[in-house]
């Protein structure tokens, strides 16, 4: 039906988690990835009444989006989504959906992944303190970019009982900004961390 895409209509696919997984990797098409990140975090919040089976299938689902959003072999727009969307997963309103209560552990699902990557990627492994800014990797920078933001919004959402690592994450960013050896202007950056520091404030 309709093979050349023509009618206005909403289509939504939906496969088992290890498809979205093999679609996100093995078909080069943009668009299939999108549709696979998209299909991920709907299928990290599983509907099974098996809880064992359950668990293993928001692993899969938050391990490939962490993925995502790490590789630098994916178009930069698939791994913003990514982040996007493990963002969006700590929002309480997603896990109260799932019946967990405003406590419930699936509220603070994507936040640790989020929160690893910006570390892995921003901060210096051996002083712990924020790298200098690299821009020359346009990619890189957007994806940073939009883990810093997303990670502001997760805990503005979280509100008061959100995780504080956050906030002392996005004030180091600030307060150790070196832009000194970057050929470009930090303004935008500075103006992103600013935005999600007041955010998780």
């Amino acid at each position: 039906v309709d093979p050349e895409m023509q009618w206005i209509r909403r289509v939504e696919l939906e496969q088992p988690d290890f498809m979205w997984v093999q679609q996100l990797y093995k078909d080069r098409d943009v668009g299939s990835q999108l549709d696979a990140v998209l299909g991920l975090a709907r299928s990290v919040l599983p509907r099974d009444k098996d809880e064992e089976r359950k668990r293993r299938q928001e692993e899969v689902c938050l391990r490939a989006l962490h993925a995502a959003v790490a590789d630098a072999g994916l178009f930069y727009q698939v791994r913003v989504l990514a982040a996007q969307k493990l963002g969006e997963l700590c929002v309480p309103a997603q896990a109260q959906e799932d019946g967990a209560g405003e406590d419930g552990a699936k509220e603070w699902i994507g936040m640790a992944e989020l929160l690893d990557h910006a570390r892995s990627t921003l901060l210096d492994p051996e002083t712990g303190l924020p790298r200098p800014n690299r821009f020359d990797d346009v990619s890189e920078y957007m994806v940073s970019k939009a883990v810093v933001e997303w990670l502001g919004r997760a805990r503005e959402a979280a509100g008061p009982s959100g995780t504080g690592e956050v906030a002392e994450l996005l004030l180091d960013l600030l307060e150790y900004n070196d832009n000194s050896a970057n050929a470009f202007a930090d303004g935008e950056h500075v103006a992103t961390l600013l935005r999600a520091a007041a955010r998780a404030a």
